[in-house]
């Protein structure tokens, strides 16, 4: 969800809307098909489906684009950070959904496990986020790991 934000900002800021909509289309059709082939099966495990992998594309196609035509490159590892990150979330919600713990208890570990995966695989950067928060008034050039 992250990506559509960031990227389709950028899309529209560079005046390619008519790319970013084409993009948003094929991305509705995408879940339109993976909704009536999953709902009947999964309910609304399938719905969820659909659209993670609806919004996963749309992230993905609006990135490749902004790639192309503003020459913005992600640092090489970062894609693996990334399923890294994803897989370990997919999998603890597997977990949630076979063993249904307490409500309060899933969040709060999901929630810990997001912060130590980000942080540990520095998908973002801990020192640079106190220093933003610090009030210090240079901004760092963004590093590439």
């Amino acid at each position: 969800m992250c990506f559509t934000v960031v990227f389709g900002t950028l899309l529209t800021a560079n005046g390619s809307l008519r790319t970013m909509n084409q993009i948003a289309f094929l991305s509705l059709i995408i879940m339109s098909i993976l909704n009536v082939v999953l709902v009947p099966f999964f309910g609304a495990v399938g719905a969820a489906i659909a659209s993670l992998v609806a919004q996963s594309t749309l992230g993905v196609l609006q990135y490749l684009v902004v790639r192309y035509r503003m020459k913005h490159h992600l640092a090489s590892n970062t894609w693996l950070k990334l399923m890294i990150l994803s897989t370990c979330l997919i999998i603890v919600m597997f977990l949630q959904i076979k063993f249904q713990w307490n409500q309060l208890y899933y969040v709060l570990g999901i929630g810990l496990l997001w912060m130590a995966l980000v942080f540990g695989l520095k998908i973002i950067d801990l020192v640079q986020v106190l220093k933003m928060l610090g009030g210090n008034k240079e901004v760092p050039a963004a590093t590439e790991n």
